[in-house]
């Protein structure tokens, strides 16, 4: 399939059921590795892939992070009237700024990316880092997890303190469903 053409879909009921089921059935870590392994495979194939279905901004985050070329969801736009289309891309703005992390999905799958890693891995501080800066801005609630975080920031290998934050983040993911 992915031989014939110039680009690939993942639908959006295909989306929706990744990222939109029962939270005691979801698994964040699974349905993110499955984005990026199929992102990857595109980009492998010389192919883009077009990830739609994507209704919140937590999910706009993720296919960015994960390399996804191609986006297309209600979060972006519904379904407008053909003369109504210059006037919404005069205005549009994407979402989703480099470097800007604003969801705990987007938080999760930025932490899962290389970008995070290759940059700052045993480094003695995350000044700059857009986790960190997404963490202090959760105040309190987040505490542990900027703790964390920094324990990572000096850690050279993904050891527990790159565990338990993954695990924080993925707790917080299934609450918000």
């Amino acid at each position: 399939m992915l031989h014939s053409t110039a680009s690939h879909r993942i639908e959006r009921h295909e989306v929706a059921v990744l990222f939109r089921v029962d939270p005691h059935k979801y698994f964040p870590l699974q349905t993110l590795t499955l984005l990026g392994r199929l992102t990857q495979l595109g980009r492998e194939f010389g192919r883009d892939l077009i990830v739609e279905g994507l209704e919140d901004l937590g999910m706009l985050e993720a296919a960015v992070f994960l390399g996804a070329p191609l986006a297309q969801g209600f979060h972006l736009a519904f379904p407008m009237p053909p003369e109504t289309v210059p006037d919404w891309v005069g205005g549009f703005v994407f979402p989703v700024q480099n470097g800007q992390i604003q969801t705990y999905l987007g938080a999760l799958t930025y932490l899962l990316s290389a970008s995070h890693h290759e940059e700052s891995w045993g480094e003695s501080s995350s000044g700059g880092c857009p986790l960190g800066e997404f963490l202090a801005n959760q105040g309190v609630e987040a505490e542990e997890a900027v703790l964390l975080h920094l324990q990572i920031h000096r850690e050279t290998t993904r050891g527990q303190g790159y565990q338990r934050l993954l695990q924080w983040f993925i707790d917080k993911v299934r609450s918000a469903l």
